[in-house]
């Protein structure tokens, strides 16, 4: 296989690094590329999926993986994004998933925050603002993690962990 691949390298010709070697894609790259990929668009919705293509066992060791081998990746910022997301889910619905642990408490911290008790009450640039700030100033992570059921089916589930704010005197 790799010899098909350094064929199709030299007859596409990329050019040469500054030391003169010409780059040979293998087949770990090309997978942790659509992993990536497959990440990207999809987010935590295509986690469970991305685990079973890498072949892992548990999403939090492909979570812990991708975020190890892209490192460049602002992870804070798809994990603002798919929170919003489910918060606005949530707020819309009232349901809260058993599979998406302290989702309402972030829910009532944002409401809270701005003194309402639905989201369609404030504007929605200001909450998605606020709850991107929330997790750049990581007061909430995101934690995939996989349960399985007693015939042995696995499903992906995300877990919201509030960290507390130390207020000072």
């Amino acid at each position: 296989m790799n010899s098909c691949l350094d064929l199709f390298c030299d007859y596409v010709g990329l050019p040469p690094d500054e030391l003169g070697r010409r780059w040979y894609i293998r087949v770990h790259e090309m997978r942790k590329w659509f992993l990536l990929l497959l990440f990207w668009s999809g987010r935590f919705d295509v986690l469970d999926a991305a685990r079973e293509v890498a072949g892992h066992t548990n999403v939090s060791h492909l979570y812990a993986y991708i975020e190890r081998e892209f490192p460049g990746v602002e992870f804070s910022r798809l994990e603002g994004e798919y929170a919003a997301d489910r918060l606005r889910h949530y707020d819309q619905t009232r349901i809260a998933y058993d599979s998406e642990i302290g989702l309402n408490e972030l829910y009532g911290r944002v409401l809270q925050h701005f003194h309402v008790e639905q989201l369609e009450l404030i504007p929605e640039k200001a909450w998605h603002s606020y709850v991107q700030e929330l997790r750049n100033d990581e007061a909430f992570r995101l934690e995939p993690y996989t349960l399985t059921d007693e015939r042995g089916y696995q499903r992906l589930c995300v877990a919201f962990k509030s960290i507390p704010v130390e207020i000072s005197p």
